[in-house]
């Protein structure tokens, strides 16, 4: 009996691991799709060339089975107190934020794109709900 119990927790180990990396995977692409949608394709700068660092700095880790953003691959730096912001920039991307001085320009306040949590619902929709998180690192 113990064999076929260990036989089975190995064929459920191995199958949840090869869902983790298929979702890992599924979550990088989606992420990197939801980036552009949300963001880039909602307006176009005027001031400065657009690098598109954000979409490059989407990593994943398949073994762990998580995506994220890697602010080591960004330098946005403040217009405002020229500190640099990487670590915020994709939260405050998909979030919104104000800084309240009552400026409303895109340095000052930005509108929600919600890039994380459309990601979100499109992975539940394919693989059930609550099989993945947005887990905030800030």
């Amino acid at each position: 009996m113990s064999d076929e119990w260990d036989e089975l927790i190995e064929y459920l180990t191995e199958e949840t691991n090869q869902l983790t990396r298929v979702i890992t995977k599924e979550a990088n692409e989606l992420l990197k799709k939801n980036v552009q949608e949300e963001v880039y394709d909602n307006y176009s700068p005027n001031i400065y060339k657009r690098t598109k660092d954000l979409q490059k700095s989407i990593k994943s880790d398949k073994v762990e089975g998580f995506t994220y953003f890697d602010d080591s691959k960004l330098d946005y730096k403040s217009k405002v107190t020229g500190e640099n912001v990487s670590m915020y920039v994709p939260k405050f991307l998909n979030y919104g934020h104000t800084d309240k001085t009552g400026i409303d320009n895109m340095y000052h306040s930005y509108p929600a794109r919600e890039f994380m949590e459309k990601t979100k619902i499109e992975l539940e929709e394919k693989y059930g709900e609550g099989c993945c998180e947005i887990v905030d690192n800030i």
